[in-house]
């Protein structure tokens, strides 16, 4: 229950490691944010940037993944 999360940054990796079944369309937002994480660690990698516009899509998306995610926690909690 401790125990640390392990150094990946692959958020579909590291979903799978979790007891949570993640639904399908929260699977594919999670290996399109992948895509960011790689940009951050390597700058050279010919990442192209997105616009404004496709940022706040992304975070959109990324909000209700983290809401999900939030609630399925929340809720097994309050079974511990």
């Amino acid at each position: 229950m401790n125990d640390l999360a392990p150094r990946i940054h692959n958020l579909i990796r590291l979903s799978e490691l979790t007891s949570i079944t993640f639904k399908r369309p929260y699977i594919g937002i999670l290996a399109e944010l992948n895509a960011f994480n790689l940009e951050g660690r390597y700058p050279d990698s010919g990442f192209v940037p997105i616009t404004s516009k496709e940022a706040m899509d992304y975070l959109k998306r990324a909000e209700e993944v983290f809401q999900w995610l939030t609630h399925q926690l929340k809720s097994r909690l309050k079974t511990i």
